[in-house]
């Protein structure tokens, strides 16, 4: 899990390695994060491999959330867990055995949840939305265009898949995900010869949702120029699931300089103005402190002291902004508000 935290309350990241389900956070701005893509490779024009530095393509800056490995979790049951986004997926990718129109496909999802057909134990399967299915897509690979070792049996890699997205300049048509190399495209809703993967949005608990709280703080307030400033960074994993990988970065503002970063677990470093501290793992329950001391070097307005607010049931990952601070309190001589 990584938290960032910036001096002036601007930005705040958190984002994890206990993988499971990435949801919009209660903050006033949220977004949301996007996995990497798969590639590692780069190519000139005419196709051939070329070295990646200074290309700027994919292969070289591979953007995007690392996937956690492994990647898939099969329970043997006929259902599969994808440990990236937490959609649960039928291991059989062609259970109907054969081709169906747009609205045979969304009839026999619900025949799976009526047990008219085989549901795996689960009544809340469902057609997957145009970036459901495309979130299985592995850019480094074709026929299919699925992750290295993935589980799934009967994955049709000439064909394409429905998804329940209506195609919306064309409403007779929906949005499918052909196999063979990931792309998207549109079927009318009356061919026979696209494909049915249920799907249903799994579980909480090893999936990975974490409820975890940043608190940052600092002493004295004010401070005087010249003197130290103390920071402190409480970050607690209320569960229910262990946080693992813990990061927490935080960037000083101008007008201080460092002294020292610790951490009651872990060990802490610096970089310029960034402060990282690699914190490890978290159980359910468990927090740490980090401190920070600056010497505060000149005047000036800066914001006061800081709380985020707790992070509700966080799957991983999640990117947080929070746009909370407080009113600037203006300084006196010789004298500083605390720094945020």
């Amino acid at each position: 899990m990584h938290v960032w935290s910036k001096a002036f309350g601007k930005a705040d990241l958190v984002n994890t390695t206990s993988w499971g389900r990435c949801r919009q956070v209660h903050t006033p701005f949220s977004v949301i994060c996007l996995p990497q893509t798969g590639q590692t490779i780069c190519y000139e024009t005419s196709g051939g491999v070329i070295p990646c530095p200074l290309t700027g393509q994919d292969g070289e800056i591979q953007a995007g959330v690392v996937g956690p490995v492994p990647r898939f979790t099969d329970y043997g049951s006929g259902a599969v867990t994808d440990n990236l986004t937490g959609l649960m997926w039928t291991t059989n990718a062609n259970l109907p055995n054969g081709g169906r129109t747009w609205q045979q496909a969304l009839d026999y999802v619900k025949g799976m949840n009526d047990s008219t057909y085989p549901n795996f134990g689960y009544t809340d399967w469902r057609l997957p939305n145009r970036k459901e299915l495309h979130s299985l897509m592995d850019f480094s690979r074709y026929n299919p265009a699925l992750p290295l070792g993935h589980p799934f049996t009967n994955v049709h890699g000439y064909n394409n898949y429905w998804s329940s997205t209506t195609y919306a300049l064309y409403t007779n048509s929906a949005w499918i995900v052909p196999m063979w190399y990931g792309d998207v495209g549109v079927s009318n809703k009356s061919l026979f010869d696209v494909y049915v993967w249920p799907v249903r949005s799994g579980q909480g608990g090893s999936l990975g949702n974490l409820d975890i709280s940043v608190i940052k703080s600092d002493s004295p307030d004010p401070v005087t120029v010249g003197n130290n400033l103390t920071y402190m960074i409480g970050v607690t994993n209320n569960g229910p699931d262990t946080a693992t990988g813990v990061t927490l970065t935080d960037t000083l503002p101008a007008g201080v300089t460092y002294v020292s970063a610790t951490s009651t677990q872990g060990t802490c470093s610096r970089s310029g103005s960034t402060v990282t501290c690699s914190i490890g793992t978290l159980a359910n329950g468990a927090s740490t402190t980090v401190t920070i001391i600056v010497t505060q070097r000149r005047q000036g307005r800066l914001p006061t002291r800081q709380v985020l607010p707790a992070m509700r049931r966080i799957p991983t990952p999640a990117i947080i902004q929070p746009q909370q601070q407080r009113q600037l309190t203006p300084f006196k001589q010789d004298a500083q508000p605390g720094l945020m």
